[in-house]
C-alpha cells in the first residue's frame, strides 16, 4: 500500500486568512463525498514515482489545512459530492431527466481541489491571498477565468467515480506556475482557469460558465447569479 505525504508540521494554505486552528484537520485531497467506493486508486503524483496505489480513500488526506478553515469549506465540499452525482446520474440514466449544479460552488470546489493537489505535490506551494479568498469566496473571480465546458461533439463517458487532474503551467522568471487545469469528471471534462485562457487563433472556444450540458435525452443545469450590465 502507498502513503500520502503529509509535512512535518501541520500547514494551513489558507493561512493569508487569519485566524487558524491549532489543530490539523486531515484535509482530503479530493472530497471524500465524491468518491462513492471504500477505497480509490491513485497515480500521477510526483511521490508515487509512476507507482499506482490504492488504499481505503478515507487515507487520502494530508495536514494542509488546520480544522477551522477546512470546516467552513464544507459546503464546497458537498457542492463537489453533488456535482458528481448529477453528472454520473445523467450519463446513467435512459428517461428524460434533469440535474442541477450550483456553478458558483462546483468552481470554488474546483479551485480547492486543485490547490490541494498542487500543494500535497510540494509542500513549498504557497497560494497567493487574493486565490485564498477565491476559494473561501471572498473574492470574486476575474471576468472570463474560472470554470469552462469544452463543448466537444460526440463525446462518450465513463460513468465510473473518476477524477482526472491534469495541470496547466507557464515559465516565469525560471519558476513554473499553474494557470489552469483540466478537471475530468466522470467523463466530462471541465477546463478551469486562474485567468482569462489564451486560446489559438480558430479554435473552438470553451463555453465559460455554461448553464446547460446536454447528453442524449438528459442535461445538466447550472445555476449562476445574474450577469451585471457594465
Amino acid at each position: 500500500m502507498g502513503f500520502i505525504p503529509t509535512p512535518q508540521t501541520p500547514i494551513c494554505w489558507a493561512k493569508p486568512l487569519g485566524g487558524c486552528s491549532a489543530d490539523p484537520s486531515g484535509e482530503h485531497i479530493v472530497s471524500a463525498a465524491t468518491i462513492r467506493g471504500p477505497e480509490l486508486g491513485l497515480r500521477g503524483f510526483p511521490f508515487q514515482e509512476g507507482s499506482t496505489y490504492y488504499l481505503p480513500k478515507g487515507q487520502f488526506k494530508s495536514n494542509i489545512l488546520c480544522r477551522k478553515h477546512n470546516n467552513e469549506l464544507s459546503q464546497v465540499d458537498q457542492a463537489g459530492a453533488d456535482a458528481f452525482t448529477a453528472i454520473k446520474t445523467i450519463i446513467s440514466s435512459s428517461a428524460p431527466r434533469k440535474s442541477k449544479i450550483d456553478g458558483p460552488l462546483f468552481e470554488r470546489w474546483l479551485l480547492k481541489t486543485l490547490i490541494n493537489i498542487e500543494v500535497v505535490s510540494d509542500f513549498a506551494v504557497s497560494p497567493s491571498s487574493v486565490i485564498v479568498e477565491r476559494a473561501f469566496g471572498k473574492a470574486p473571480f476575474p471576468p472570463n477565468s474560472g470554470l469552462f465546458f469544452p463543448c466537444r461533439i460526440g463525446t462518450t463517458f465513463d460513468i465510473e467515480d473518476r477524477l482526472i487532474y491534469r495541470r496547466k503551467t507557464f515559465e516565469i522568471n525560471g519558476s513554473t506556475q499553474v494557470s489552469a487545469a483540466t478537471f475530468k469528471v466522470c467523463g466530462f471534462e471541465f477546463l478551469f482557469t486562474l485567468g482569462e485562457p489564451q486560446f489559438a487563433s480558430g479554435s473552438v472556444h470553451p463555453l465559460h460558465h455554461p448553464h446547460r450540458i446536454n447528453y442524449k435525452r438528459t442535461s445538466i443545469v447550472f445555476s449562476w447569479p445574474p450577469r451585471l450590465n457594465g
